[in-house]
């Protein structure tokens, strides 16, 4: 039994997660903060605009959440 024998590594889902949604941080970030300011000013679109910029943090938020789960759990 050697490490080659294990199917999947102990931090693999996590890693996975985090790897992704670095990813989605060059992509979901920029595209949601411009959808949001491209919206028009008025109030009948501010909750919509705050949807949006709470979805431009949702990348960074998943990566934060992940290093600590593979640094709570080990991996």
């Amino acid at each position: 039994m050697g490490i080659g024998d294990c199917a999947r590594p102990a931090g693999g889902g996590p890693l996975t997660v985090m790897y992704v949604a670095y990813y989605a941080i060059y992509v979901v970030t920029p595209l949601a903060l411009v959808a949001s300011l491209v919206l028009p000013w008025r109030r009948r679109w501010r909750r919509t605009r705050v949807w949006l910029a709470v979805l431009a943090l949702l990348p960074q938020a998943v990566v934060a959440a992940s290093l600590a789960a593979l640094l709570a759990f080990g991996g």
